[in-house]
C-alpha cells in the first residue's frame, strides 16, 4: 500500500459536472484524479484535455469508445492499477461526476485507519432534498424490502405505483426515525460516492461487473460481507450530490428495465 488517494469518476457527456467535481478537490500531490470518459466525443476529449492542462490538480483522463456504465468504468480503473502494477492506493474513491467534495473532506479522511474501516461511506447530501442519502441500508434486506422489490419489478405499471407509494412511506418513516448521526458499521453504502481501502482488495474484494447500472450498493455489501470486510459510515466526511444528473439521459422505462435486470442478477448471484 502507498499513501496516495485515487479519485475515480465517470464522465458520460456531462463534462461541466465533471469540471465542478475536479475543482472541489484540493491541490495535493497525493491526490490523483482519474476520469473515465465513457463513449468519448470530440467535445468531451477537448474539454477534459483543456481542464488537464489548465487546472493544477493531478488529472488523468482515459477515453473509452464504449459506454462501460458506472461500475464497469470503475472496474477499468481498478484493473489498470493491477495490470500496470501501480500498487494499491491507500484509498480508492469512486464517485458520480455529479458530486462535489466539501472543504476539509480529505483532511477528515486522513484521520481514518484503512485497516479498521475497509469501505467508507461518507455523508452524501442531496442538493434537491437537502437530506443525507447515507446509510443506504443499515441492515441487510429484510422481508419488507424484499416484498417491495418483488412488487416493484413484477410489472411496469405495478412498479410505478409501488415506487410512488414507497417514496411517500419513506418520507413518513424518515420523520419518525432519527437519521444516523455517528460513525457506525452499516450494511450498504450509497453508490454516489464509495471509498475503498487497499485492505478490501487485499482480502479478495473485487468490483462486480455482472450488471450495467444500479447494483453497486448491494453487490459491494455482499462481497464485503463474504470476505469479512466491514463498511463504516463516517458522517464527518461530506459530499453534495446533484441528484441523478449523471443518469438523466435515461427515460423512466430505460431506468426501470436496467434496474430490473440488475435486480434479477443480484437476486440470483447473492441470494438476496
Amino acid at each position: 500500500m502507498n499513501d496516495t488517494i485515487i479519485i475515480v469518476t465517470v464522465n458520460f457527456g456531462l463534462t461541466d459536472l465533471t469540471l465542478d467535481l475536479i475543482q472541489s478537490i484540493p491541490i495535493d500531490k497525493k491526490l490523483n484524479i482519474w476520469v473515465e470518459d465513457n463513449q468519448s466525443t470530440e467535445h468531451s476529449k477537448k474539454t477534459l484535455s483543456d481542464a488537464k492542462s489548465k487546472l493544477s490538480q493531478h488529472i488523468s483522463v482515459y477515453h473509452h469508445k464504449n459506454n462501460w456504465y458506472f461500475w464497469g468504468a470503475f472496474n477499468k480503473a481498478y484493473q489498470r492499477i493491477v495490470e500496470k502494477d501501480l500498487g494499491l492506493p491507500k484509498w480508492l474513491i469512486i464517485c458520480n461526476n455529479d458530486v462535489t467534495f466539501e472543504q476539509g473532506f480529505f483532511n477528515e479522511l486522513d484521520q481514518i485507519d484503512p485497516t479498521m474501516s475497509h469501505i467508507v461511506a461518507p455523508a452524501i447530501y442531496s442538493s434537491n432534498s437537502k437530506k443525507n442519502l447515507n446509510p443506504f441500508f443499515i441492515n441487510p434486506l429484510g422481508m419488507k424490502e424484499k416484498i417491495y422489490y418483488l412488487l416493484l419489478y413484477s410489472h411496469p405499471i405495478i412498479g410505478r405505483m409501488t415506487q410512488f407509494f414507497g417514496k411517500g412511506l419513506n418520507k413518513v418513516l424518515k420523520t419518525i426515525y432519527s437519521p444516523v448521526s455517528q460513525s457506525n458499521k452499516i450494511y450498504a453504502p450509497h453508490g454516489a460516492c464509495m471509498i475503498f481501502s487497499s485492505e478490501y482488495f487485499n482480502r479478495g474484494g473485487y468490483i462486480d461487473t455482472g450488471f450495467k447500472l444500479f447494483g453497486e450498493e448491494i453487490s459491494t455489501a455482499e462481497i464485503a460481507r463474504n470476505i469479512g470486510c466491514n463498511i463504516h459510515y463516517h458522517p464527518t466526511l461530506r459530499v453534495v450530490h446533484n441528484d441523478h444528473q449523471s443518469t438523466n439521459k435515461f427515460t423512466w422505462e430505460q431506468s426501470y428495465n436496467l434496474s430490473k435486470d440488475t435486480y434479477i442478477y443480484l437476486k440470483k448471484r447473492y441470494n438476496i
